[in-house]
């Protein structure tokens, strides 16, 4: 058999997608049967004009684990919107008709056999709609053989008795029965899938032979930005060291001339294990899910990077300099964690930094010493993962973490010297060059301001992908886990909750 995955893939293709397991659907149908009839069980009725009362006597299932599944609708002039929910196997609501304040003085018997019961469902206007029941059934009423006795010991007309065995069999069971599954419940899918806004044109699906109702959207699918985290900073990561040592110091400098290699401090990767460090994590299928294809997840996370810069300048010294660091983020590519299940951002960093410097011989005269720049020998890069985590309300997000950080390598190089530099001399002009301008940007502006970017953008795409709570039994207790399902071209994320 096909997994769900593979069967979304199939039906919706590159739109997202939706689907729900019909156990908790039977939250509104078969749970609410048997607790009616519990409920019910024993309680007299006062039936007629009052001589005769009536009780539940037991709801009687053919197994003993009455189930329920998804089925094709019947007699539907809609079959892509519409869906069944079958209620299994057959039952016998068994109903006592009897003296009024006796229920040992038993009349008569009245037995209704229900088969192919079944709750409606419909797709409308980005909402899932219950309403309306159907089934078979049989009757059975049984006179007892002491009824007439009874009947003329109690000065009851026999007649009385055939209208409450008519109500009972003609009517009043079966419109309780449809009435305790038929009642009307909207699940509103803008409330349980968040982040999606599915359209008014939605096909309903049956998965897995009946577990589970897929919602197909038809026309396109938008993102709904409000399901986005508005966070300002997002988490605290941590920098790594910027390294000047390795510079060098020649005795007379030209332009071209390479004063060594720098090391840039940036952000450290979080290494973060996706199966342990977002909640209850498993390959799986939950109870509740949505298919994201590639090309959407490549709207959730990769919209472009704005570009990073970070000027210094200081004119009011002897030596005054002008410097600008630029942080391109180039290059985007979205793949999908066939491990962790996540969404993988892939961004390369192209870091240029320039440096200018001058003299000043008095007030008002100021003359160029030298420029350098800092330019990449290896690129660096960074991974961004995105993967579903659930916290205890059943609410399934989108988490950022920064997954892999190469700040690549560099080199100082002289582009130009200047009149002043024979006046101020090389190793001044370097030592000035190295401490004060390139270690103010290399160590502290620039990796800070790079980190804050990158932990404001994972933030910012902390999706809120799916609310259980509006479908999830309350009355049992809540163990929520995010199983999910992965392949090279779409990801399954999902919730379950464990009583």
């Amino acid at each position: 058999m096909k997994t769900i995955l593979q069967e979304l893939q199939d039906l919706s293709i590159n739109n997202p997608a939706g689907y729900i397991s019909k156990d908790l659907f039977s939250h509104f149908t078969l749970n609410k049967l048997i607790d009616v009839g519990n409920r019910m069980k024993g309680i007299e009725i006062v039936a007629g004009n009052g001589q005769l009362s009536t009780s539940l006597r037991n709801i009687i299932w053919s197994s003993p684990r009455p189930s329920t599944s998804l089925v094709p609708s019947r007699s539907s002039a809609f079959p892509d919107i519409t869906v069944d929910l079958l209620i299994s196997p057959s039952f016998e609501v068994v109903f006592d008709i009897f003296i009024k304040n006796n229920p040992a003085a038993k009349i008569s018997e009245v037995i209704l056999k229900f088969d192919n019961v079944r709750a409606k469902m419909r797709a409308e206007n980005n909402t899932i709609i219950f309403e309306g029941s159907d089934f078979d059934f049989q009757r059975n009423i049984i006179r007892l053989p002491d009824a007439e006795i009874l009947l003329t010991n109690n000065n009851i007309d026999p007649l009385e008795a055939s209208h409450v065995e008519g109500h009972l069999g003609y009517g009043v069971v079966s419109q309780a029965v449809s009435a305790s599954i038929s009642k009307r419940h909207e699940i509103s899918l803008e409330t349980v899938f968040p982040f999606l806004n599915f359209g008014k044109s939605i096909k309903l699906a049956i998965l897995q032979s009946g577990k589970f109702l897929g919602i197909i959207p038809t026309e396109t699918v938008t993102l709904n930005s409000s399901a986005s985290c508005k966070c300002s900073d997002g988490n605290e990561l941590l920098l790594s060291n910027t390294d000047l040592t390795k510079i060098n110091i020649p005795s007379d400098v030209t332009p071209n001339d390479n004063l060594g290699e720098v090391i840039i401090g940036g952000p450290v990767a979080e290494n973060k294990n996706p199966l342990t460090d977002f909640g209850q994590r498993l390959k799986g299928d939950g109870e509740i899910g949505t298919y994201i294809p590639l090309s959407f997840a490549e709207k959730m996370v990769g919209d472009p990077m704005p570009s990073i810069t970070f000027p210094a300048q200081d004119d009011s010294g002897v030596i005054g300099y002008n410097a600008r660091a630029t942080v391109a983020f180039k290059d985007p590519k979205i793949t999908f964690d066939l491990i962790g299940g996540g969404i993988l951002l892939d961004v390369d960093l192209d870091i240029n930094i320039s440096a200018y410097c001058d003299f000043e011989i008095f007030k008002g005269l100021r003359l160029p010493i030298g420029w350098a720049v800092i330019i990449p020998t290896k690129k660096g890069s960074i991974q961004m993962g995105f993967y579903p985590s659930v916290d205890q309300s059943g609410t399934l997000k989108l988490k950022g973490t920064l997954n892999k950080s190469d700040m690549g390598k560099y080199a100082a190089v002289v582009i130009g010297v200047g009149t002043a530099l024979k006046m101020l001399g090389v190793t001044s002009w370097l030592g000035f060059l190295i401490d004060v301008v390139l270690s103010g940007i290399l160590s502290h502006g620039l990796p800070i301001k790079l980190k804050k970017e990158i932990s404001k953008y994972m933030a910012n795409r902390e999706w809120k992908l799916i609310d259980g709570l509006p479908v999830l039994d309350l009355t049992k207790k809540i163990f929520p886990r995010a199983p999910f399902d992965v392949d090279t071209n779409s990801l399954l994320a999902s919730v379950d909750f464990k009583g």
